[in-house]
């Protein structure tokens, strides 16, 4: 028998709004409301396995439809303002996942639910009501089950009944009212869309990014150019090719136990996954890494972590991303190569590990030959690579600009002007206009930002710098 999920908008959505602490994305936008009705639902979902949804609200603009139970008289009438701005997110993000959404002018909510669950009933569905109104337990029948939504000590349950319980004084719900069941517009299809992956990205709801399969809501161009190296004589290729390049773009993936794939990024059209097996081992890999290091610069996420899976001596010329990161703003929590690619490189959206491979760890997917793996390593070793140059442009601009500068020196972001002029007293200048510098020896000025600075804090970076040289 076909299943049929009636969900109690309102009653949902308020009690998703005081159950669940107050949520606000990085616009200040509130969400919690929203959060916890999509955790809900999916958890429903999850349970029931529904041939059919929809989603019953109320036409009211301002006010909820009001629970006549005894639980209702802790809602308040008026709709707060935080919550009412979530009405217009939730009804967009049922829409984008294409879940429909039923009201009718004239009738409160619970009567066109009720209307509904026994239309459906005679047309051979099973119905399942979700809602947190006492009231619907007297349409609880066989073929008619009733979730109930219940907070005790903070904790949300769902309580089952498919018979009514006696001794209970309920609201009258009519069922008779003027409407029709659309069957066929309530069945349920893939609610994991790209318009609603953009949306739950757009809301930071994070822990449910990872239900959408980034194949199908992932449209970045960039994924043609992943390129899979699997046998020895490539990877020989491949490697002896990276060593000519300016700079490569390494991830290492792996844990305490083993390595089990590289990233490994030429540039924006050349970015190579390579899969431990065989002849390929993570001797090898480490190898190969370290005789990168000493003919071209190796850029990395997390330098630290990968040093115990590659053989980079201290003088390797290298390219810290994570230490970057940390350096420009120290009070971040967290510095995945997601943020760095929306953060600098011009707003541009990756997935993250989670949404890539949710739970499952690196040895897992490797085993099981995940596709999710290749998109993961290379997905960090391009943004790896992307992270340089702008400085390099930028102080070599500023060594054309003043006469006593008479070379920059060093190896990436690591970089330094050679003056005429004392460099102690620029030094002391940069940092009245509030920049920081450091000297080496008596004649270099030295630079050592952080890896993911971006242009616009290259541009601060030159503009204070200038203002220094010009007091000389």
């Amino acid at each position: 028998m076909e299943k049929l999920v009636l969900i109690d908008g309102h009653s949902i959505l308020n009690r998703a709004f005081y159950g669940v602490p107050n949520l606000t994305n990085s616009e200040g936008l509130h969400t919690n409301a929203v959060y916890g009705f999509l955790n809900i639902l999916f958890k429903v979902l999850k349970e029931e396995n529904p041939e059919y949804l929809a989603v019953v609200f109320s036409k009211e603009k301002s006010t909820f439809c009001l629970e006549k139970s005894s639980q209702s008289r802790e809602t308040p009438s008026t709709m707060p303002e935080e919550l009412k701005e979530q009405m217009s997110l939730l009804e967009e993000i049922m829409g984008k996942m294409g879940i429909s959404m039923v009201s009718w002018n004239g009738f409160e909510e619970k009567d066109v639910l009720g209307t509904l669950a026994l239309k459906s009933e005679e047309k051979g569905l099973d119905v399942r009501i979700l809602t947190g109104n006492q009231d619907f337990l007297q349409l609880a029948r066989e073929k008619i089950g009733i979730r109930l939504l219940k907070t005790a000590r903070g904790q949300a349950g769902i309580e089952d009944y498919h018979e009514v319980q006696q001794g209970k004084e309920f609201e009258t719900i009519h069922t008779d009212c003027p409407i029709g069941v659309a069957q066929e517009k309530f069945r349920l299809k893939d609610i994991y869309t790209k318009e609603a992956y953009e949306l739950c990205r757009k809301l930071e709801f994070k822990s449910f990014l990872a239900k959408f399969d980034p194949a199908q809501v992932n449209e970045n161009t960039m994924e043609q150019n992943f390129f899979t190296c699997s046998d020895f004589d490539g990877c020989e290729s491949l490697f002896e090719k990276a060593g000519l390049a300016e700079a490569t773009g390494i991830a290492v993936l792996g844990d305490k136990e083993s390595v089990y794939s590289v990233g490994l990024a030429l540039g924006e059209e050349e970015i190579y996954y390579i899969p431990i097996q065989g002849m390929i081992t993570p001797a090898y890999v480490a190898d190969k890494i370290g005789i990168l290091g000493e003919k071209t610069t190796v850029c990395a996420i997390d330098l630290k972590a990968m040093l115990k899976h590659a053989d980079l001596d201290h003088q390797a010329k290298v390219f810290d991303c994570g230490i970057a990161a940390y350096l420009l703003n120290p009070l971040k929590s967290t510095y995945t190569y997601e943020e760095l690619a929306r953060e600098y490189l011009d707003g541009k959206i990756l997935p993250s590990k989670e949404e890539l491979l949710g739970k499952t760890s690196l040895k897992k997917a490797w085993e099981e030959d995940l596709p999710q793996l290749e998109q993961l390593a290379c997905y960090m070793a391009y943004t790896a690579w992307m992270t340089r140059s702008p400085l390099e442009e930028k102080l070599d601009e500023l060594v054309a600009s003043y006469d006593f500068l008479t070379a920059r020196r060093g190896l990436g972001l690591m970089q330094g002007v050679v003056s005429e002029k004392p460099v102690g007293q620029i030094a002391a200048k940069a940092l009245e206009e509030g920049l920081i510098v450091i000297t080496a020896g008596s004649d270099v000025l030295r630079f050592v930002p952080p890896l993911i600075i971006e242009k616009q804090h290259v541009d601060e970076m030159i503009g204070k710098l200038k203002k220094a040289l010009d007091q000389m």
